[in-house]
């Protein structure tokens, strides 16, 4: 494969003028597909490089490591340059610019991205130190599954001896401390067993932002929740919200079971690597009325937790994951729409 500086757009797009190339054994009349010509680009400079577009963008990504830019694997996002199609340049709601084409996933046959072509520009973008995506779930949800046992084991140390003898744990810290360790167990058996990630990895920073996030909820709540003060709710928010709130996670984990066989499913024209990758829209039971049923149970499934538990951190914890699964929520149903 050759390496240069890339040529004028008219010299690398003569590749695409190549229907076929002879191949030189034997007199064989064999058709071999053309090379697709991409100029690489990052900052100032720019790196030609040769690539069959049966190849994936995983492929292009390791010659970038290996004969471009030496950028890691896993540290690289391609973006179009130029070149990308009409609509993917429509300008966002709000007023906003319009949002860099990705080439990607890593999956997808370069010949199969939209907008890329032979000539076409890529633009590659440290993203910095990355991190394994399931390993960053399994990190912020580990968090808060240990540390309300642990304030609930050293209440003594925490608030004092004689404080923690007189007031001992009552039915609804029990139960409270027994749906936290529950939600937070299944979080994690479904990361490891059940979700799959379109992406493999993510920043590095995410990792401190999210453990600060789950981490320092779990603190807060626990310590409110363990107190020797704690006044506890009416015994009927404890008989109305236990029910409710198992039947919020199981309508939770019903919902992420389909999304999971969502990918686990043949699809006409793609591989079984590609399917796995490929975002279909989900249509089953809620997925009908509602674009993210998951996220409206999970905060019902907060909203019972709080009735059960009546403290003022466990609702803020409430509010701010609601208002962070409703720009999720945003985000996916426009990439319903767009697909």
């Amino acid at each position: 494969a050759t390496e240069r500086v890339c040529a004028p757009a008219a010299m690398s797009l003569a590749g695409d003028n190549t229907t076929s190339n002879m191949a030189a054994a034997g007199g064989s009349n064999a058709i071999t597909e053309p090379l697709l010509q991409l100029c690489i680009v990052r900052g100032t400079k720019e790196v030609q490089l040769s690539i069959a577009p049966t190849q994936t963008v995983a492929d292009l990504k390791w010659r970038i490591q290996r004969e471009a830019f030496k950028v890691p694997f896993k540290r690289q996002r391609l973006t179009l340059a130029d070149g990308a199609p009409a609509a993917a340049h429509q300008q966002q709601p709000g007023g906003k610019p319009p949002k860099p084409v990705v080439v990607g996933p890593n999956h997808v046959a370069l010949g199969r991205v939209a907008g890329l072509r032979s000539g076409s520009r890529v633009a590659v973008k440290d993203l910095g130190p990355q991190m394994d995506y399931r390993a960053v779930f399994l990190a912020e949800y580990a968090g808060p599954l240990a540390i309300v046992p642990i304030v609930a084991l050293v209440r003594p140390w925490v608030y004092g001896p004689a404080l923690t003898a007189a007031h001992p744990l009552v039915l609804a810290q029990i139960v409270g401390l027994l749906c936290w360790v529950l939600h937070y167990t299944k979080r994690l058996l479904e990361s490891v067993f059940l979700h799959s990630f379109s992406h493999s990895t993510m920043p590095l920073f995410n990792l401190a932002k999210n453990c600060t996030y789950y981490w320092g909820a779990a603190v807060m709540v626990g310590y409110f929740l363990m107190h020797p003060l704690y006044t506890a709710p009416p015994s009927w928010c404890l008989a109305l919200g236990a029910p409710l709130w198992v039947l919020f996670e199981a309508t939770n984990f019903l919902c992420h079971q389909h999304l999971a066989s969502l990918r686990r499913r043949p699809i006409p024209g793609l591989s079984a690597t590609e399917a796995a990758h490929a975002h279909p829209v989900p249509t089953m039971g809620l997925f009908r009325w509602v674009v993210c049923p998951n996220y409206t149970a999970e905060i019902l499934g907060w909203a019972a937790f709080n009735l059960m538990t009546s403290t003022l951190a466990g609702m803020l914890f409430m509010v701010a994951g609601a208002a962070q699964m409703y720009q999720w929520a945003q985000g996916k149903r426009r990439r319903y729409l767009d697909e």
